[in-house]
């Protein structure tokens, strides 16, 4: 595995893996389709020439994640296949989490990250706090990423994708039971 980062931002753990692309080769029969309000184009059911490498990199980060949240009991973890979203001109997406899952993924496979997390408690922070700042907790983090990165961060987490073009993601989420 290349480099794998946690880091802690005010509201939730994250981690980040370098990944290698070319390792990272995909397919999909699936038809392109639309989603949500921001109509971006996403390909579901991604079948990887190397799914070992996948499982590999999924796992690694799951594991760091579990640990950084002190989850020291035996578990598995599942993670449905993954989708495509692809960025054509100024797509994006709209602000969402991803229920029933306890994480989810980004492999930046084109393009650098878009990506803002928010913290779930911001609009109760901005209720109770007229003069919310970040001395409270910051409302948002834009992580810098770049093309070849895996981030991994609690399905909790509200996000959105800022507006972009020519960029690919693929977007996975996981899983967690214990053994």
């Amino acid at each position: 595995m290349h480099s794998l980062k946690r880091k802690n931002i005010n509201f939730c753990n994250i981690v980040t893996l370098e990944v290698d692309l070319k390792k990272l080769k995909y397919e999909s029969t699936e038809k392109e389709t639309r989603f949500y309000k921001s109509q971006t184009p996403r390909r579901d059911n991604l079948k990887f020439k190397n799914p070992k490498y996948l499982n590999d990199c999924v796992k690694c980060c799951t594991e760091e994640l579990m640990k950084s949240y002190n989850q020291n009991y035996s578990f598995r973890y599942t993670y449905k296949p993954l989708w495509e979203h692809r960025y054509i001109k100024n797509d994006f997406q709209e602000d969402h989490i991803h229920y029933l899952d306890h994480f989810n993924f980004v492999i930046y496979y084109k393009g650098d990250s878009l990506i803002v997390l928010k913290n779930p408690s911001g609009y109760l922070l901005q209720a109770m706090y007229p003069n919310f700042d970040d001395h409270l907790g910051s409302y948002e983090y834009v992580p810098k990423l770049k093309e070849g990165t895996m981030l991994m961060f609690p399905s909790y987490v509200p996000h959105y994708v800022k507006k972009s073009s020519n960029r690919i993601s693929l977007v996975g989420e996981v899983r967690i039971d214990r053994k």
